[in-house]
């Protein structure tokens, strides 16, 4: 039962962040870009973040941030990126702490289904 359980709740956050959270703007993006799209790998982090929490493996979560934290500072070159650099912090932290909200509220609505009862 745990398995249908699981099944479900990735199915419910597929269909919330892919047609509920995700802007046109980075379908554009991905249409256009392909694998070169960032929009791209950001869909895909943020799915991966929602799918840990799911899964209950929130150290995973913790290793997605510090990787990509560490991709994005390694672009710096000069102050004006530096400031950006910030901005897109901040904006992946409130993304992910989205992700974190969705995620365990999912979790939450999952456990409360009288599937198996």
């Amino acid at each position: 039962m745990y398995n249908f359980t699981l099944l479900i709740s990735l199915y419910i956050a597929h269909i919330i962040f892919d047609f509920y959270l995700q802007p046109k703007s980075w379908i554009e993006a991905r249409n256009s870009l392909h694998y070169k799209s960032k929009e791209l790998y950001f869909h895909s982090l943020l799915q991966g973040g929602i799918t840990f929490i799911l899964l209950n493996q929130f150290v995973a979560i913790g290793f997605l941030l510090a990787a990509k934290s560490i991709f994005r500072f390694g672009e710096l070159q000069n102050d004006q990126d530096k400031k950006l650099t910030e901005y897109v912090m901040l904006g992946t932290l409130i993304s992910f702490s989205i992700s974190i909200f969705i995620g365990l509220a999912t979790s939450y609505f999952v456990t409360q289904l009288p599937i198996g009862k």
